[in-house]
């Protein structure tokens, strides 16, 4: 048997160490990246001992040319650095291209020898797109024609659509030669050496990723003088009581008031003041007193010009009111649903209060709504139906009327959410063993604590954490105490206001193997050269069976076969040359078979000893039940096992087995069954040649059964089949060439590896 598997290794080996074709990597540019306007250069890395350095091309088309199905232009590609490892290039220029186009290519080398290497194909082309549009710039600040003091931030926006900004490349500068950077697009620059009035141009410019660029500019105007205040009202010390009208004069000669910041400021508060006129402004405000204690209070008013140099100043000021106080009892910034008791207190109201109302505002939309009050005025109520109003932050402010023509109020923010969060479920429709249970959970208030699944009557907690303003949430769950099958998975989420959802998921568990259901084997007994057909039938009632394989033994001898898929089973089949038995080495004997089924999840299982096929010959008919024997081999030696009366013995897998009658249309493939009479049950009748049994020996201790499918296997050659090839040729007259024939293949077996499977079938 191993001469034999010698005499193929020699013969076959040669073609095996023909030159390599060329390999190519390492191209640029890059596949599925930007490239420049202009010329642009190609590169590609070729290893081959015997490159033909006129064969190394560069093929390019553009995408509305491949899609017209025009031909590719072609260029010879130069290359450098001997021996066998080369470097090639090419430039190619895009002059006439448009912009954001797309340009499919590829490179193709020859060795001397006509072996064909490819990087990309005309089917499968790489591609770069062209970018030929500089970014966009403009600034945010300063603007064109303002006015600066100081430090002034420079602030510029980007983008480009293509390849994109390179933000490294954004600097500005105030002469167009000296460049400095700005960082995340900004700068903060002091403008103190500079004059007054004087006039400056800031530049900005920034790069793509391909270096086309852009740049803008805004004009500028340094103001260093101060904008001039006076206080109009109120004069230092004076008293109030109620509403009080506070104004001043405001004017600067250079850049103009900037009236959005006039404002002034009293007991650490800041209001602002409105302003009429031009260049000198009268602004005025009116403030109600009454909400603050009676006390001596310092009044500032500030003023800014439109370069941001600031003035203030301030006066003295008593304010006298000793007028009622309101307190809204509800907790400030809590969350609320459903109907809300909104409570507040009046403190000394002493009979001038006339009414209280409440003030709902979320921003331009308010409401006021009167509150019920006790006969005193000393404590209100008011039940707010907030499933009417939108989710979000509202102010509430509960107002108490004067009869003496002003109010006193206090006001706090209820943040509303009658919105129950929204879960998604994240897991694969089947799964197996452990499995990740993800789910993300949406809610403006999530309990990131509150977040459970329920599996099988269980409920247990998700631990989760914010990925990109959602909560993500997952936990591995172990589903073997699940049965096979669909299996409902509950997540439910409460919110911090106390809003509950729940969402559901069913999940296909699949934790078993596939299941065996039956191995037919023709011909049970083969006394010359032939096949031996192999059909199993394997099912798998949750997932799909993936891969089977028969693992056949007789002593030490274990071959692993894979079994292809036919219609509803899975069959193959095995050549054994009886003939060379007689001359080399004894194949004659009991073989079983194992039966090993993956399916798609992975889980596996090994049936043992499902089969029997005898090769050789019986001595059927001596009337003893021979070791090798049985019913199926032999029923005129040996006995059938004793089957009820609705039974009958099967032998279909050369095992005699009690079974009930075989039918057409009974997903099992009987003894009396064939691919002709019932493909239904045996599979499509197929002209597929045999796997030489010896092909597929494995050794002990190598390849066994119960490893993983496709693990690779020792193939020893078509060892039975060559010698008896061999054995009937004029070498069989010549003993020493077949000598000579061993020893170079003994020498050759220790390179060549094993062949993939498929190469051996015939």
């Amino acid at each position: 048997m191993r001469f034999g598997a010698f005499v193929v290794l020699a013969m076959f080996i040669v073609p095996a160490i023909a030159h390599a074709a060329p390999v190519l990597f390492g191209q640029t540019p890059e596949n599925n990246t930007y490239t420049g306007k202009g010329i642009r250069t190609f590169t590609v890395n070729v290893t081959s001992p015997d490159l033909n350095l006129s064969s190394v091309l560069l093929f390019i088309i553009s995408e509305n040319a491949y899609q017209q199905k025009e031909s590719w232009d072609n260029y010879t590609m130069q290359c450098t650095n001997a021996a066998s490892n080369w470097t090639c290039t090419r430039t190619v220029s895009f002059a006439i291209a448009g912009t954001d186009t797309i340009e499919f290519f590829y490179f193709e080398a020859k060795d001397n020898n006509g072996e064909t290497g490819r990087l990309g194909t005309a089917t499968a082309p790489l591609r770069v797109t062209l970018d030929r549009n500089p970014p966009l710039i403009s600034f945010v600040s300063p603007t064109n024609g303002s006015y600066v003091s100081n430090n002034i931030t420079i602030l510029v926006i980007t983008s480009d659509s293509s390849s994109g900004v390179n933000a490294s490349s954004a600097q500005y500068s105030f002469d167009n030669i000296t460049w400095s950077n700005l960082t995340n697009n900004a700068a903060v620059v002091n403008t103190t050496s500079y004059s007054h009035n004087q006039s400056l141009t800031i530049y900005a410019r920034v790069s793509d990723n391909v270096n086309n660029s852009n740049s803008t500019s805004a004009n500028i105007t340094i103001d260093k003088e101060l904008p001039k205040l006076a206080i109009i009202a109120p004069a230092n010390n004076s008293f109030f009581t109620g509403l009080a009208t506070f104004s001043v004069n405001a004017s600067d000669d250079t850049s103009d008031i900037n009236i959005q910041s006039v404002r002034f400021v009293l007991a650490n508060q800041q209001f602002p003041l409105f302003c009429a006129g031009t260049k000198n402004y009268t602004c005025t405000a009116n403030i109600e007193t009454s909400v603050y204690a009676d006390n001596k209070y310092n009044l500032t008013f500030l003023i800014e010009d439109s370069a941001g140099n600031a003035v203030n100043a301030s006066v003295t000021i008593m304010l006298k009111n000793s007028r009622p106080t309101v307190k809204v009892l509800n907790t400030n910034d809590a969350l609320v649903k459903g109907i809300v008791t909104i409570n507040a207190s009046i403190a000394n109201p002493d009979g001038a209060i006339a009414n209280v109302t409440l003030q709902i505002t979320k921003g331009s939309q308010t409401t006021l709504q009167a509150m019920s009050c006790n006969i005193n005025f000393t404590l209100c109520e008011y039940f707010w139906d907030t499933p009417k109003f939108s989710d979000g932050p509202h102010a509430l402010t509960v107002i108490a009327n004067s009869v003496l023509n002003y109010s006193v109020t206090d006001a706090i923010t209820l943040r509303v959410d009658n919105t129950k969060p929204t879960i998604n479920i994240n897991v694969p429709d089947n799964v197996s063993r452990v499995f990740w249970l993800n789910a993300t959970v949406a809610d403006s208030n999530i309990d990131t604590g509150k977040v459970t699944f329920t599996a099988n009557a269980v409920t247990r907690s998700m631990p989760c954490a914010y990925e990109a303003s959602v909560l993500a949430c997952a936990v591995q769950y172990d589903s073997a105490a699940l049965a096979d099958g669909p299996q409902k998975f509950d997540v439910t989420a409460v919110d911090h206001a106390g809003n509950s959802f729940t969402t559901s998921k069913t999940i296909t568990i699949d934790n078993n193997p596939p299941n065996f259901v039956f191995l037919k084997i023709s011909p049970l007994q083969l006394n010359r050269s032939g096949d031996v057909e192999l059909t199993a039938g394997i099912e798998d009632i949750i997932s799909t069976v993936k891969n089977v394989s028969a693992f056949v033994k007789r002593g030490t001898f274990i071959a692993k076969i894979n079994l292809t898929r036919n219609g509803d089973v899975w069959t193959t089949k095995i050549f054994v040359d009886v003939w060379i038995s007689r001359i080399f080495v004894d194949v004659s004997g009991t073989y079983n078979v194992d039966i090993e089924a993956y399916d798609t999840m992975g889980n596996a299982a090994l049936y043992k000893d499902r089969g029997q096929f005898f090769v050789g010959l019986l001595a059927c008919g001596d009337n003893k039940c021979q070791p090798e024997e049985n019913y199926c081999l032999c029923a005129n030696d040996c006995s059938p096992p004793a089957c009820s009366s609705n039974q009958v013995v099967e032998c279909s897998a050369g095992l005699p087995l009690c079974t009930t009658p075989a039918r057409c249309g009974d997903n099992i493939c009987s003894a009396a069954e064939t691919c002709s009479s019932c493909s239904a049950d045996c599979g499509a009748c197929t002209s597929e040649s045999a796997i030489p049994l010896s092909s597929k020996e494995v050794k002990p201790g190598t390849s066994q059964p119960g490893s993983a499918p496709g693990s690779p296997e020792p193939g020893v050659g078509n060892a039975i089949s060559a010698i008896a090839d061999i054995a009937s040729s004029p070498l069989v007259m010549f003993p020493a060439l077949i000598v000579i024939m061993t020893l170079v293949a003994i020498r050759v077996s220790k390179l060549r590896k094993p062949k993939p499977e498929h190469l051996w079938k015939d």
